[in-house]
């Protein structure tokens, strides 16, 4: 190996240390990393005896259940039935199929739950109501909500509303 490289010719493999002020975020960047982090979730894969029992009538019958759970909570349920019979003989890689099926599922299901709870995914115990359902309306709901009003507005009454009831109040208005 050559001892004798020259540090000071560039290479796209070098790191540059740049030392400048931080870019403000723009708001899309923003919401993109509330959105990337790490995530503690805990899979429970089990038979699911259930659906074995009200398939009995089937012979070859097999079924998972999964269970994704973030903090013991669960977050998304899934399940998947396979059949053993005489076209679907490989038993290895149908109970395999069976079970990442019942997985997909589960994950499938917890995405649709995480669209309504806010997860925090660096704050193991932060589970919320999703995004803007507790914060208070914005300057421009409630100026928009005082024009609207007009000399009927109540300006304690406009303050005390959430993002969501402002929404609400604007489109009834407007409507």
């Amino acid at each position: 190996m050559n001892q004798n490289y020259k540090s000071h010719i560039s290479s796209p493999y070098q790191m540059q240390k740049k030392y400048s002020v931080p870019e403000k975020k723009s708001p899309i960047q923003e919401e993109i990393l509330k959105n990337t982090g790490v995530f503690n979730i805990s899979i429970q894969i089990e038979e699911d005896k259930d659906a074995l029992l009200s398939f009995r009538h089937i012979p070859g019958l097999i079924a998972f259940k999964s269970t994704l759970r973030k903090d013991n909570t669960v977050i998304g349920i899934g399940s998947s039935i396979g059949v053993l019979n005489r076209l679907n003989k490989f038993v290895e890689r149908t109970v395999l199929f069976t079970k990442n099926a019942s997985l997909i599922d589960g994950f499938m299901r917890s995405i649709r739950i995480l669209d309504a709870l806010y997860v925090n995914p660096n704050n193991q115990n932060d589970i919320g109501i999703a995004e803007g359902v507790d914060e208070p309306a914005s300057e421009k709901q409630r100026s928009y909500l005082k024009s609207l009003l007009g000399s009927e507005a109540d300006e304690d009454e406009i303050n005390a509303l959430t993002k969501d009831q402002a929404s609400e109040r604007i489109q009834e208005l407007v409507n």
